[in-house]
């Protein structure tokens, strides 16, 4: 019987990974497609739209500029997941987040690497305490994952940024 628990185990946290990725790849997806090549990714919110998160965001502490104007984009009938613009070594990057799902508990960064595999963001990188996933294409877009404060976020480059800078912009994050 413990192989047998182990293996609905693993099962059971290989589902969760996955409808995890679903849901970040549906919200990056629709967000990627529903926005304007020539505007904002966010384009202009409107009053309605301007929907504000029911759980504690993190931004670059360290940024003098005023706090990065958040969006949900998720589709409304999934989890909240909210985004902003930003920049790092002046590359465009999105940077989503969302609370952990709580299937992840008690097996965050077996879920967190589940997650960034399927990015196939497989290389790792440690900023104090925070295990950053960074992906890079052949293009050179990157796809970063990691965990912090709670929360799983995802940051998509528009270009390749070094390692460096991706650790020091996560060590910003509060």
């Amino acid at each position: 019987m413990g192989n047998r628990g182990r293996k609905l185990g693993k099962k059971k946290l290989a589902i969760v990974a996955g409808l995890a990725v679903v849901l970040i790849a549906s919200a990056v997806a629709w967000w990627f497609f529903t926005k304007s090549e020539t505007s904002s990714v966010f384009g202009t919110i409107s009053e309605k739209t301007a929907e504000k998160p029911e759980f504690k965001t993190v931004q670059p502490a360290n940024d003098d500029s005023k706090p990065k104007q958040l969006q949900r984009v998720s589709p409304p009938e999934s989890d909240p997941v909210f985004a902003y613009n930003d920049t790092i070594e002046n590359v465009a990057i999105i940077v989503s987040q969302q609370p952990l799902p709580k299937d992840f508990k008690g097996h965050v960064d077996e879920s967190v690497e589940k997650v960034a595999k399927d990015f196939e963001a497989t290389t790792k990188l440690q900023a104090d305490d925070t295990t950053i996933w960074v992906g890079t294409s052949a293009k050179g877009p990157q796809s970063v994952v990691l965990t912090k404060n709670n929360l799983l976020i995802l940051i998509k480059s528009q270009k390749k940024v070094s390692d460096q800078a991706w650790k020091d912009y996560v060590k910003a994050l509060d």
